[in-house]
C-alpha cells in the first residue's frame, strides 16, 4: 500500500473544509483500513464529524483516503439533505406563524424527525433563522440574475419582479418585527443585506437611465430607498391597524405607480402595454 505524506490534491471543497478543520495528525505508520468501522460510520452518518475525525486518524494509505471519500460523500449528502429539509420547513412555518410561535418540538414533529437531530444540525433557532434568510438571499439573487439575462431593459425586469411578488406567499406580520426584537445576529445580517441590495439597485437604476427607460433627473439614492422600504410597508401598517387589502395588492399598486413615476416616455409605453394586457386577461 502506498503511504501518504500529505493528502492528495483532488479532493473537493467540502472534503477540503473538513480536512483543514480536523486534520491535525502525523502519518508515521501504516494502519490497516478497518472496513467494518467504515460501515459503522455510514450507519451513523448524522454524527459524521465525530466518526470521521476518528477515522481520518487511521487513514495512512491510498485505500484509506478512498474509503474516507466514500464515507464522507454518503454522510455529507445525508446531513445536507436533512439540513435543507429543516431550512425549507422552518421557512414555511416562520413565514406563516412567526418565529417565536414555532417551537423546536413543532418543527421536529412537522419533519418527522427528533429534536435531537435538529440540534445536531443547528446550534439554536437563530442559526436556523439565519440559514433561512441566507437561502432566501441566494434564491432572490439567482432569480434576479435570471431576469436580467432574459429581459431587454430594466422596465421589463421590474415588471417581472412585480409578477413574481403576486405569487409569493406574504410573510406573517410579526416575522420581521420578531427578528429585530429577539434575533440580533439575523437583524445585523438583514441590515447588511439591505445595504448590499441598495447598492445593486442604485446601479440597476443608473443602468436604466443609460438605456433611456428611466428619467435622468431621478434621485437614484431616494428611489432605491423607496423600493427597499416597500417590502416592509405592509408589515409596519399591520402592526398599527390591519389594512383592508392584501400585501400583494399593496405591493402591486405601489410598484406600478413608482415605476411609471421614474420612467421616461419609452418606459411608460412598456408599462401601459403590460397593464393593457393584464386588463384584457382579467376581462376574459
Amino acid at each position: 500500500m502506498q503511504k501518504y505524506k500529505i493528502f492528495p490534491t483532488d479532493y473537493n471543497v467540502h472534503e477540503q473544509t473538513f480536512l483543514n478543520k480536523h486534520y491535525r495528525i502525523s502519518f508515521s505508520s501504516i494502519v490497516k483500513v478497518n472496513l467494518s468501522y467504515a460501515r459503522s460510520v455510514h450507519r451513523n452518518a448524522k454524527n459524521h464529524t465525530r466518526y470521521l475525525v476518528k477515522y481520518v486518524k487511521t487513514m495512512k494509505t491510498v485505500l484509506g483516503f478512498q474509503v474516507f471519500r466514500a464515507i464522507f460523500a454518503a454522510s455529507y449528502g445525508q446531513v445536507m439533505e436533512t439540513k435543507e429539509r429543516i431550512i425549507r420547513k422552518a421557512s414555511e412555518l416562520f413565514y406563516q406563524y412567526g418565529i417565536r410561535s414555532v417551537s423546536m418540538d413543532e418543527l421536529a414533529s412537522s419533519l418527522n424527525i427528533s429534536k435531537r437531530t435538529i440540534y445536531e444540525t443547528f446550534k439554536d433557532k437563530e442559526e436556523i433563522l439565519l440559514s433561512v434568510i441566507s437561502a432566501m438571499k441566494a434564491q432572490r439573487k439567482a432569480d434576479f440574475e435570471s431576469l436580467v439575462s432574459d429581459a431587454s431593459n430594466v422596465i421589463e425586469v421590474f415588471i417581472a419582479i412585480i409578477e413574481i411578488h403576486q405569487t409569493v406567499p406574504a410573510c406573517c406580520d410579526r416575522f420581521y418585527d420578531e427578528i429585530h426584537r429577539y434575533y440580533p445576529r439575523v437583524s445585523r445580517f438583514i441590515h447588511d443585506l439591505n445595504k448590499e441590495n441598495n447598492r445593486k439597485l442604485r446601479s440597476f437604476l443608473k443602468n436604466g437611465i443609460k438605456q433611456g427607460y428611466v428619467r435622468d433627473d431621478l434621485n437614484v439614492k431616494v428611489a432605491a430607498f423607496l423600493v427597499e422600504e416597500s417590502t416592509f410597508t405592509y408589515a409596519f401598517a399591520n402592526q398599527r391597524k390591519r389594512p383592508k387589502f392584501s400585501y400583494h395588492e399593496l405591493f402591486y399598486t405601489m410598484m406600478i405607480n413608482f415605476l411609471r413615476g421614474i420612467s421616461t416616455t419609452k418606459g411608460i409605453e412598456i408599462i401601459d402595454d403590460y397593464l393593457a394586457k393584464k386588463r384584457n386577461k382579467t376581462n376574459k
